[in-house]
């Protein structure tokens, strides 16, 4: 799990302790998707080539539900001077 996926799962049981609902696997299912996010290494073969293999590990994070109403991060780069 990646540090993101342990404060989203930290989020939802403050969210649930604080309304006072039970903790329950299958609310957080309901609002998540797990995001397997792979990892790709780039080797040099010995005619020189590049070679692309795929590693033995990934990363898991969580991300909201597509059908779940949720906070949206918003921000801007740059301001435009008025």
């Amino acid at each position: 799990l990646t540090p993101n996926a342990i404060l989203r799962l930290n989020n939802y049981m403050w969210v649930c302790k604080t309304m006072k609902v039970a903790l329950s696997l299958d609310g957080f299912a309901r609002a998540h998707h797990a995001h397997h996010q792979t990892k790709v290494l780039y080797l040099k073969g010995a005619k020189g080539e590049s070679i692309e293999k795929d590693t033995q590990f990934a990363c898991l994070n969580f991300t909201y539900g597509r059908d779940v109403f949720s906070p949206v991060m918003a921000y801007r780069n740059k301001w435009t001077d008025d």
